[in-house]
Formats: C-alpha cells, sequence, structure tokens
C-alpha cells in the first residue's frame, strides 16, 4: 500500500511533454566532436600509407578511413539513442494509435499512387498517338505566336468578329438593303425582271465587297501602310484600296445612270399624257431623283464600312494568331476529348476512396494529435541531427582522401591504391575523383 511519502504518477501526457523536451535538448552543433582536424587526419593518412597497399572499397573509403571516422559519429548517434529512448518509452502507449494513423496516411498515400499511374497511363498513350502529338505540336506553335502578339499589344484580346459567321450575314445585308434600293429602277431602266434581278444583285455584292474593304482598311491603315512593312505587301493593300473604290463607284455610277434614265423616260412618257390636265401625271426630276438614289447608296455603304470598321482589329497579323490558336487549340482539344473522359472516369473512381481515407486519417490523427505533433517535432530534430553528421561525415572524407592523396604523392611510389574486390591499380588523383558515399550508402557504414 503506498504511503503518502509516494508520488502519484505522473499525467501521461505531461510526462511525454518532458521527454520531449529532454530528447529536444540534445544539442545539434556536434561538429567539434565529429571533426577531428586537418593535422589529425593527416596524421592518420600518413600511418595507413605507411602500409604500403592501401585498399579502397566500392565507397571509396580506406580501412583507416572507416577505424578513425566512423567512431565518433556511431557515439553521437549512440548519445542521441539514448537520449530519445525516455520518450519512446513514454509514447509506447500510444504507439497503436500511431500506426494506425500512419496506416490510413499510407493507404491515402497508395490510393493517390495508384490515381496518378492511371493518369499517367493515359498520357503516355496519348504520346504514343503520332496524330495527337502533330496537333499538339501545331497548337503549341500557334500559342507561342498568339502569346507573342498578346504581350506585346499588352494583353488586350483580339477583335475577332470579322471571322464570324455573323459578320458574314450582316455584310450581305448591305447587299440585300442595295436590292431594295436599286431594283425597282434598274426593272424600270431595263424592263426585264431576270436582268434587273442579276445587275441588281451584283451590285449588292460590288457594295458589300467595297464596304467590307474600306471598313477593315480603315481600321489597319497605320499598319497596313507602315513603312515597316514590306513594300510588296503595301502595294497589294493598295491594289485592294483600288479594288474597293472601283466597286463602289461602279455601283454608284450604275444606280446614279440608272435612275437618271429611268426618270428621262418618265418624263418622256408624260410629255404625251391624256387632256385630263395633271390627273396620272407623276413628280419626276431626274436631278433630284439621282441624288436621293445615290444618297441611299451611300449610306448604305456607309453602314457596311462602320460595320467592318468594328469588326476588324488594328492588327490583322494579331487577328490571325489568336484564330490560329482558337483553331489549333480546338482541334488538339477534340483528339484529347475522349482520353479526358477516362481521366475524369478515374478522377471519379478514386475521389470517394481517397476522400474515405483522408477521413479516417483525419480520425485518427484527432485522438492522438498531441502525441503525434511531439512526434514530428521529434522527428524534426533526429533529421536536422543527421543532415548535420552526413555533412560532417562527407567533409571527413573528403579531407582524408586529400590527406590521403598527398601522403602517396610523397611516399615515391612506395604506397599505393588497389580497388577492392579486383585489386586493380588506383590513383590519387582517381581517388580524388570519386563520388562521396549516398544517404544509403552512409547509414549502412554506420550500421555496420
Amino acid at each position: 500500500m503506498a504511503t503518502a511519502s509516494t508520488p502519484m504518477v505522473a499525467d501521461p501526457t505531461k510526462a511525454l511533454g518532458l521527454a520531449l523536451q529532454r530528447a529536444l535538448a540534445f544539442p545539434l552543433p556536434r561538429t567539434a566532436t565529429v571533426q577531428p582536424s586537418v593535422e589529425k587526419i593527416q596524421e592518420w593518412a600518413q600511418q595507413e600509407a605507411a602500409f604500403g597497399t592501401i585498399p579502397i572499397d566500392e565507397n571509396g573509403m580506406s580501412a583507416g578511413m572507416k577505424m578513425n571516422l566512423l567512431p565518433p559519429i556511431r557515439a553521437v548517434l549512440s548519445d542521441w539513442r539514448q537520449a530519445r529512448a525516455e520518450f519512446d518509452r513514454a509514447l509506447q502507449p500510444k504507439m497503436s494509435s500511431l500506426d494506425a494513423v500512419r496506416q490510413a496516411e499510407a493507404e491515402l498515400e497508395e490510393a493517390e499512387r495508384r490515381r496518378e499511374d492511371e493518369l499517367l497511363g493515359i498520357e503516355k498513350k496519348l504520346e504514343s498517338n503520332p496524330d495527337y502529338l502533330q496537333k499538339r505540336d501545331l497548337k503549341e506553335t500557334a500559342q507561342i505566336r498568339w502569346k507573342d502578339l498578346q504581350d506585346a499589344h499588352a494583353g488586350r484580346a483580339a477583335a475577332m468578329f470579322s471571322y464570324s459567321p455573323w459578320y458574314v450575314i450582316l455584310i450581305a445585308c448591305i447587299g440585300v438593303a442595295e436590292w431594295f434600293i436599286n431594283y425597282d429602277v434598274l426593272l424600270q431602266f431595263t424592263g426585264v425582271p431576270a436582268i434587273a434581278a442579276g445587275s441588281t444583285f451584283l451590285l449588292g455584292a460590288l457594295l458589300a465587297f467595297a464596304a467590307h474593304g474600306f471598313g477593315e482598311l480603315l481600321k489597319q491603315w497605320s499598319f497596313r501602310f507602315s513603312e515597316s512593312r514590306e513594300p510588296a505587301q503595301r502595294a497589294r493593300d493598295w491594289r485592294f484600296l483600288g479594288l474597293s473604290s472601283s466597286a463602289l463607284l461602279i455601283v454608284l455610277a450604275a444606280a446614279g445612270c440608272s435612275r437618271y434614265a429611268a426618270a428621262l423616260r418618265i418624263l418622256a412618257t408624260q410629255a404625251h399624257h391624256s387632256l385630263l390636265s395633271n390627273v396620272g401625271v407623276s413628280d419626276v426630276s431626274p436631278m433630284r431623283d439621282v441624288l436621293i438614289s445615290l444618297l441611299a447608296n451611300v449610306a448604305a455603304w456607309v453602314v457596311g464600312v462602320f460595320v467592318s470598321y468594328i469588326a476588324h482589329d488594328d492588327d490583322p497579323d494579331y487577328a490571325s494568331a489568336t484564330r490560329q490558336w482558337n483553331k489549333a487549340h480546338s482541334v488538339w482539344a477534340r483528339e484529347r476529348r475522349q482520353f479526358e473522359q477516362e481521366m475524369r472516369h478515374i478522377q471519379a473512381k478514386f475521389t470517394k476512396t481517397i476522400n474515405d481515407r483522408r477521413t479516417a486519417a483525419k480520425t485518427r490523427a484527432a485522438s492522438v494529435e498531441t502525441e503525434l505533433n511531439m512526434l514530428k517535432q521529434l522527428q524534426a530534430h533526429e533529421r536536422d541531427l543527421m543532415t548535420e553528421i552526413d555533412q560532417a561525415m562527407r567533409a571527413n572524407i573528403a579531407a582524408y582522401r586529400a590527406a590521403l592523396t598527398r601522403a602517396l604523392i610523397g611516399s615515391a611510389g612506395r604506397a599505393q591504391l588497389v580497388l577492392r574486390p579486383t585489386n586493380a591499380p588506383l590513383s590519387p588523383f582517381e581517388l580524388t575523383a570519386m563520388e562521396l558515399p549516398g544517404a544509403p550508402a552512409m547509414q549502412s557504414l554506420l550500421a555496420a
């Protein structure tokens, strides 16, 4: 039976915290204890060189290196194991719960890894498709061109309405308006509906073309006629302007002349009107009618120019690059769409599993949150210690190799290096150039 002087059992969490504090008090800067002086290393190298033949293992280490450099490291590691032993004992009652947390986290990582592997498999299937690779390369090339021009235009979006079917419809409406304006006059002039219809259609097409050309050239004037462009390119645009102007002049001339001729024909017919005074006589003025007809045609042309102006971009190269990028991206996306459907299926398939694993890991971690945080602190401290030990060990090996090289050179051939297990000769310079042991090899050496 416990007496009044018997200390009560401490709170497990408090005891664990005290053990953690004592373990974290283990000093990290241990360089003085694991890194000997240069003079000491040179002394060891001289002693080893005195044996004549020095075997070097696959890690680039001699027996002298292992005998002189490893014991101090092992002693530090032994001290660390003793320093954390109290914490490990205090943590033991919670190890089953912590193992459950680690198991849940491992299952979560495994589910995520399997998902990534399956997604990677689809990507590899895509990469093995030559048609897809070609379309992807075209998309990337178009994207580079478009991105460069976008940066040159301060990131603004290009005006792309001129590539839309609606633009063609609106410009075609200008031709339809031209039909309503001129068909009746041409019918009066020709007297043949087929000829009037054909002529009106041609005039409407010419006016739509003229409106399109003028609107595009006016919007892009500073680009198309800039001195920085090639003379042949500017000449092509001048020809385009000439064609647009010619189309407009033809329309105005045809509309004006036909209207004037129709007005004269009406006047000639009315010169022999009946005795009923002015009954049935039309009010015809050739100049007035021609002027009104021309104004109506010009108004239709101006509307078309306005539509064309706002539909085009200032820089045709930027608009062309944007269209090329949009088209290449759409073709690439169509090729990729079936594979993306498989990817979405995989994502959906693993979503529930991953969410369940994540919830399980959080639930289990919540029951040992304090202990888990303490363990993470201890593991972080241990990683820092191992990093410093690893750096010190690498520095020691490099210094020992340099000292051994100098000792061999100074021995005038009395000492030599051989590579185990073949006993092939090894020059001092080859020893210096050998890679230092990696982390797994270093751990194996320290555990030996």
